[in-house]
């Protein structure tokens, strides 16, 4: 029996990752107004007007299936399998082996973190959107805030997507809670062998109680409990952000280097280079 939890909530252990194939997932990605395609057997999304990417980042594809979606493509990127010819590297922060993952796994900072958060924070995962509702603008409002990530988002404008998120495209939602307070939030999925952790929202008055680190551990004890997932990716590498950086190599996931092969008109190169060297070292895996 578990103590009474929030409502439209469920303990940990009772949480099940949904493991879509790639189609499954590109399916999604159209049904929620993205640009699908299927080339070669492989599925692609198109975003910037004529960059297209690789609906799984970790597909891996062979040298057939790696070639531009659309004629008309400016530009497109994705991973390809070790011993086809590639042109760039896809640096992701990533734990390719999730077997043995355990509290003995962390570094003694992150252990003693973790042991904080256990003893301070409520993790659950959500079943419904009441919590973010009612405290989830607040929560990314204050993480924008810290990190300058993203963009501020309207009330009227989060209300209206992210609770609608909860159980759509096989994402699962696990949250902190201290003293009934959302403290902060996790958004993850899982393709084919791939788990991703999508989004990490932190409250930042409340990042003294470590409840990311407890939220990054408990999805990859989900993940371990999951048939099929043999690796765990957790966003591009952080070169730009390398407190972000750190945190994530001390929860298990260094910078992974994953052969990529990527095409860029020379007008778009330039373009990106000069004003977004971030996206630019995710496109081709150089720095700007």
């Amino acid at each position: 029996m578990h103590p009474r939890l929030p409502p439209q909530t469920v303990a940990l252990d009772e949480v099940s990752l949904p493991v879509m194939s790639e189609r499954e997932y590109a399916r999604g990605l159209a049904g929620t107004g993205y640009r699908v395609l299927r080339r070669r057997g492989r599925y692609w999304y198109r975003q910037l007007g004529g960059m297209y990417w690789a609906v799984n980042w970790t597909a891996r594809m062979d040298d057939r299936e790696a070639r531009a979606p659309h004629p008309l493509a400016w530009g497109y990127r994705t991973s390809v399998a070790e011993g086809v010819p590639a042109n760039g590297t896809l640096w992701l922060q990533m734990m390719p082996d999730i077997t043995g993952y355990d509290l003995a796994a962390l570094p003694s900072k992150r252990r003693n973190q973790l042991r904080k958060c256990w003893r301070q924070v409520e993790l659950v995962a959500l079943t419904g959107p009441e919590l973010l509702l009612e405290q989830g603008h607040r929560v990314v409002t204050s993480a924008y805030r810290r990190t300058g990530y993203g963009a501020p988002v309207r009330p009227s404008s989060y209300h209206r997507t992210a609770p609608g998120e909860i159980g759509t495209l096989g994402r699962v939602h696990l949250a902190g809670l201290v003293h009934g307070r959302l403290a902060g939030y996790l958004v993850a999925r899982a393709v084919e062998r791939t788990a991703y952790i999508a989004a990490v929202h932190l409250d930042t008055e409340l990042l003294p109680s470590n409840v990311g680190t407890g939220l990054v551990f408990e999805f990859v004890q989900i993940c371990r409990r999951t048939p099929g997932i043999r690796e765990i990716v957790y966003g591009p590498h952080s070169r730009y952000d390398e407190p972000l950086c750190r945190f994530k190599k001390g929860m298990g996931f260094p910078p992974v280097a994953i052969p990529a092969r990527y095409r860029l008109n020379a007008a778009a190169a330039a373009l990106i280079r000069r004003r977004r060297p971030d996206m630019y070292y995710y496109i081709t895996g150089e720095p700007a």
